[in-house]
């Protein structure tokens, strides 16, 4: 029995070459698995920390005053400056109150 090592020689240059071949392609695959991985563990990151805030806002719109609350406090407002208009107005007319008996206390010292 003769060995043709010529054909021999041709299919184990082709199985290493198709062993290279699978090994690069293998070689991608989890590269670019792993790469996927890490893109999908870094947005999950941003997901959390966009949910966290999200949290946050929400639970201090909770305590943020409605419609119907400032509207309220634009009329009690309102009240108030009329009040304080009404308290200036009677302020001025004190003032002149005294003012005169400032006045006649002084005429009087003159004159005394």
């Amino acid at each position: 029995m003769s060995w043709d090592y010529e054909g021999i020689r041709t299919v184990i240059s082709a199985l290493s070459l198709l062993g290279a071949v699978a090994a690069a392609v293998y070689s991608w695959w989890t590269a670019r698995n792993k790469t996927t991985r890490q893109a999908i563990s870094k947005l999950g990151e941003r997901i959390d920390g966009v949910e966290r805030r999200t949290t946050a806002v929400e639970h201090q719109l909770k305590y943020v005053p409605g419609t119907a609350e400032i509207k309220e406090l634009h009329g009690e407002l309102s009240d108030l400056r009329g009040d304080m208009r009404e308290i200036s107005g009677a302020l001025g007319g004190l003032k002149r109150a005294v003012d005169l008996m400032n006045q006649h206390l002084l005429s009087h010292e003159k004159n005394s």
